[in-house]
């Protein structure tokens, strides 16, 4: 699944992709059998969209046959397999491409902001800058390892937590501007030198958002990290609690 976009309430007030019981089936830190892994490790697109329909049976799921998108075709069974495992090394060319398509949508750029998440500081097979730096020399900003402040949250995997820097600000293309916030996890103290510091995978990425949704939905005491992307949000005139739609996206596709 390349992209899916859900709602985060209902017409009425009601938490989707927010609630309670989605928000903790998605956010399980015990799987254990090959099933499952298969569900949440390789198929996590498909089980939050399993467990919205699960616990709101009275809402129904959408096909928009006029949506296109297009990504990067494999020709080999080799990087079939890669693609999907997940990958974590897409370039300047891909990264520029798929931040520009959103640029140039035609939802309105006030209201239209786009959360990037590079899940640590790596540098991918073929690539000779790691991924935060790519996105520093695409949108703009700047990056201080020693100065930038981090900010913590509760993670998946065997950690059970993680670091994060957060940065934000406006990307102008060919007249379009996009509000943008990016999230790059950095690891912890007993992480540093790791080739994979602050690596905790994809569903880990959207559990970000998810989770403070959450949070903020319920009225709930949020994390350093929620606090931290909710303040960059407001500085780009975003509220958090007026977010109807989120839409999430692998890097390689536009």
């Amino acid at each position: 699944l390349l992209y899916h976009m859900h709602r985060t309430f209902t017409s009425d007030g009601r938490s989707l992709i927010a609630s309670d019981d989605v928000f903790s089936e998605h956010a399980r830190n015990d799987i254990e059998s090959l099933h499952e892994k298969n569900l949440y490790h390789l198929g996590e697109d498909r089980m939050l969209t399993t467990l919205l329909l699960k616990n709101f049976p009275d809402m129904r799921l959408s096909f928009v046959s006029e949506a296109v998108c297009w990504t990067i075709v494999p020709h080999t069974i080799s990087v079939l397999l890669s693609q999907r495992r997940r990958c974590y090394n897409e370039g300047d060319k891909e990264l520029r491409k798929t931040i520009h398509s959103i640029a140039q949508t035609e939802y309105p750029s006030e209201n239209k902001v786009v959360v990037l998440v590079a899940d640590g500081n790596i540098t991918g097979k073929g690539e000779s800058l790691p991924t935060p730096m790519v996105l520093s020399n695409i949108l703009g900003f700047q990056i201080d390892e020693m100065e930038d402040e981090t900010f913590s949250y509760k993670s998946l995997g065997a950690r059970g937590s993680n670091r994060c820097n957060v940065y934000s600000g406006v990307y102008e293309n060919q007249n379009k501007s996009l509000k943008y916030v990016v999230v790059v996890k950095c690891g912890t103290e007993d992480e540093v030198g790791s080739a994979k510091a602050g690596n905790r995978g994809k569903r880990d990425s959207q559990l970000i958002i998810t989770g403070l949704l959450n949070r903020i939905h319920h009225g709930r005491q949020l994390c350093e990290l929620d606090s931290a992307i909710a303040r960059s949000l407001k500085s780009l005139q975003i509220r958090v609690r007026e977010v109807e739609h989120l839409m999430t996206i692998d890097a390689d596709a536009r």
